[in-house]
């Protein structure tokens, strides 16, 4: 969940103070709706990550708009995801 991820985020930043850090949004965080997302962002964000990935699917695009004009970095993940390996 979103507060685990974001204990593994902060725990990173202490040993890693300067780097760049991207926080993997947690399995189905990003489709719970536009505030419970940008709330988890916030989390991650707050938590000392410099930016977030979010699984790459159909609708997401507006979702990931909404959070770069916010001000946050956002790298996608396309293609095959570890969700989807059994769908195959």
């Amino acid at each position: 969940d979103t507060a685990l991820m974001a204990l593994h985020v902060a725990a990173v930043r202490r040993g890693a103070p300067s780097k760049f850090i991207v926080a993997d949004m947690p399995f189905l965080a990003a489709r719970k709706g536009l505030q419970p997302t940008m709330d988890a962002v916030q989390t991650l964000m707050q938590a000392g990550a410099n930016a977030v990935k979010i699984e790459g699917e159909a609708g997401q695009a507006e979702l990931m708009t909404h959070i770069v004009q916010s001000g946050v970095p956002v790298m996608g993940h396309l293609g095959l995801t570890p969700q989807s390996v059994h769908t195959i």
